[in-house]
């Protein structure tokens, strides 16, 4: 039986994939133009990635490309025997009399039909033969005409713009050797697909009038003209097409082979097999190459003119034509995206693989947009992705938000008890953590600090005001070790014991160097606290801080009534010995050797003495944190110092007095040095036994 959660989750998961599936319906349904502009970049996408059109062999793209124009690469020889590279010669644009000879060419090697992707204006002395031409392939040949892009006074096409009556005569609407050149872009300005067939009316912009005059496109008119008119649509609708990839890119195939080359006869022969190549083929000549500025933006970029035009004629003998599914069909496509978010809502309970899955239906549903694409069907294809992500990621997030409310509610209540690391730990790495607790061996880092004096300061303070102080000091205290991602293990009286590496282990340098930085911070802030105790009349307090680092055990120690997570070993024992040493060096903070070469790279240490403590046979080496390090070198009064030192425990001291003299000149009022220049003095009058190891011991704790 479903708890009272699932239940309530599973109504919030319906209600909101029901939402957003509908928010994607409508939103496919109404088209919005900002949707429309992404939904058809999209599809874009889908048409890049998709199998191109099938190519239909009988198609031939003869370019007038920059070397037809110049004919740099012919001799003389070669040009003057020819009348049509002679007239080339001349640059473009070519006079007319050159197109019956293109025609004369072509159609004696074999052609089927000739199409012309260029327009005519005005009348030219030359039109006869030109003419003569066009009436004598009239079942064979087209040339182009268009609607011009100026508008009248209403904004709308005001006229056509026909070859002139010297090359075509009237009526030219029903004339088969003439067809429209224009293309319609959507509403992105690309052009994804061809209209065959339109009215005046229809190519302004407006509906269509019942019985106006209908125009043809120069790919319709090349169908006519070859023998095709039964694949020529019988409607004024545009069909999306699919794009050919006959060349280097897709829809910039149909390679051009250059006009010059069937007037030249090496090229006629070896090329072309002295016209065979041309039999039966449909052949579109036309502008190509950089220098033309016909060009028209399609999903797969900037392609000629011309080259659009074979792709639309190609569309129309391959039957490469992209079929939109019907609305409903559409929506119950968007509502399987809904359907797919409610599925792994429902069935799939860990987040991280919902949410997997969600991200992983968007390349998912694009390749069965493109197997779609590959059918012939243009599917949506935000639409769909839209309900299942928007679907899924609303019921993650929401899952998210009620967990985190939950978690933070916890852990309020346990941050009144343990630390925030603890407390962290816990809820986000409970295995681990239950792991732990249980007993495991750990290197930490562990800090203690204790207030001087506390002891004779209870006995003269007023009870309710020191309280208030020491929990004002416990406050700052706590918040240091936490920012330095420390575990307050517990407090001793007014005493404070933490440690990095117990919960969370980062690295021993950087556990030890967390530690160091903690203490600093620690005194600085006592140094503030006690400024603004002044001021209100207030005992300041005076802290005494020991660091050291080594292997304890941690884990949840206790009776079964009551526990707590703490660690336990000789190296906290240690820190606590090193934190009631500094009032014997009368130094703030102590650090024991095993964690000095941790932090030696980012702080200057200072040696204090070779200390054996109260309970311990073996000394250890004991240190103190001078500060951050500035610079490559340690200040000279610290190297004097350090030399002075090693020349104490060698026992050389009247070498070590001078040493700790220049120490003592470049840093003056240090107790510390001024105490080794007595014992130095001390021991120049009366030497120390011959077992002496330098070393201090401590009698008290």
């Amino acid at each position: 039986m479903p708890s009272r959660k699932d239940a309530r989750h599973g109504k919030v998961l319906f209600a909101m994939t029901l939402g957003f599936t509908l928010a994607a319906m409508i939103i496919q349904a109404l088209g919005p133009a900002v949707f429309a502009n992404l939904d058809y970049l999209a599809q874009d996408f889908v048409a890049r990635h998709s199998n191109p059109a099938p190519e239909d062999p009988r198609l031939v793209f003869i370019g007038i490309d920059a070397e037809s124009q110049s004919l740099s690469t012919l001799r003389d020889e070669d040009i003057n025997p020819s009348p049509a590279l002679t007239i080339m010669k001349q640059g473009w644009p070519f006079r007319r009399t050159l197109y019956p000879l293109i025609y004369d060419r072509l159609f004696q090697a074999g052609a089927r039909s000739v199409v012309l992707d260029m327009r005519f204006p005005g009348s030219k002395p030359a039109d006869a033969g030109f003419s003569a031409a066009l009436e004598r392939y009239r079942d064979r040949v087209v040339i182009g005409f268009n609607f011009p892009e100026k508008e009248d006074r209403m904004g709308m096409i005001s006229s056509v713009e026909w070859p002139p009556e010297s090359l075509v005569g009237d009526p030219r609407f029903s004339d088969p050797r003439v067809g429209y050149v224009n293309v319609w872009p959507d509403a992105d300005e690309v052009v994804r697909g061809a209209r065959y067939r339109t009215g005046l009316m229809q190519a302004r912009g407006l509906s269509p009038m019942v019985g106006e005059d209908i125009f043809e496109s120069l790919a319709a008119r090349a169908m006519r003209q070859s023998g095709h008119r039964d694949l020529i649509p019988d409607d004024t609708e545009p069909r999306t097409i699919r794009f050919a990839s006959w060349g280097k890119e897709r829809g910039s195939g149909f390679e051009p082979h250059s006009l010059f080359e069937i007037f030249t006869p090496f090229y006629w022969e070896h090329n072309y097999g002295n016209g065979a190549f041309f039999e039966g083929k449909i052949v579109l000549v036309g502008p190509s190459g950089s220098w033309s500025k016909d060009v028209v933006r399609t999903p797969f970029g900037l392609i000629a003119g011309p080259l659009y035009h074979m792709n639309a004629m190609n569309a129309l003998l391959t039957r490469s034509f992209l079929d939109r599914p019907p609305l409903a069909v559409t929506l119950l496509l968007v509502a399987g995206g809904g359907l797919f978010a409610l599925a792994i809502g429902w069935f799939i309970r860990r987040p991280l693989f919902r949410g997997a899955l969600a991200i992983a239906s968007v390349p998912g549903w694009f390749w069965c947009a493109v197997a779609f694409y590959n059918s012939g069907w243009l599917v949506p294809v935000l639409s769909p992705m839209l309900a299942a992500v928007s679907s899924s990621g609303a019921f993650l997030l929401y899952e998210h938000w009620t967990e985190r409310v939950a978690r933070l509610r916890i852990r309020r209540t346990l941050e009144g008890y343990v630390s925030k690391d603890v407390v962290r730990e816990v809820l986000d790495n409970p295995e681990s953590f239950l792991h732990t607790a249980d007993g495991m061996r750990r290197c930490v880092a562990i800090l203690f600090s204790d207030v001087r004096g506390f002891t004779a300061l209870t006995e003269e303070a007023d009870p309710a005001k020191l309280v208030a102080q020491l929990n004002e000091y416990f406050t700052e205290m706590v918040r240091i070790v936490f920012a330095h991602g420390g575990t307050v293990d517990k407090f001793i009286g007014d005493a404070v014991m933490a440690h990095w590496g117990g919960t969370v282990v980062r690295g021993a340098e950087h556990d030890a160097c967390a530690a160091v930085a903690a203490g600093l911070d620690m005194l600085e802030a006592v140094r503030k606290l006690n400024a603004g105790w002044t001021e209100r009349g207030m005992t300041p307090f005076k802290i005494g801080l020991g660091i050291n680092y080594g292997e304890v055990i941690v884990g949840n120690i206790g009776s079964e009534e009551k526990h707590e997570f703490t660690a336990i070993g000789d190296p906290i024992n240690l820190a606590s010995r090193l934190e009631g040493a500094t009032k014997e060096f009368r130094i703030d903070l102590l650090l024991g050797e095993s964690a000095a070469p941790l932090v030696r790279g980012r702080y200057d240490l200072r040696s204090v003495d070779l200390l054996q403590v109260s309970g311990k046979s073996r000394p250890v080496q004991v240190f103190t944190v001078v500060g951050a390090r500035q610079q490559a070198q340690e200040p000279g009064w610290l190297t004097a110092y350090e030399e002075g030192l090693r020349h104490y425990r060698n026992c050389l001291f009247e070498e070590a007095l001078l040493s700790f003299k220049r120490a003592d000149e470049a840093h003056p009022n240090d107790w510390l040095t001024e105490e080794y220049i007595r014992r130095c003095q001390a021991f120049a009058i009366t030497p120390p036994p011959p077992d002496w190891n330098g070393v201090y011991i401590m009698k008290t704790k």
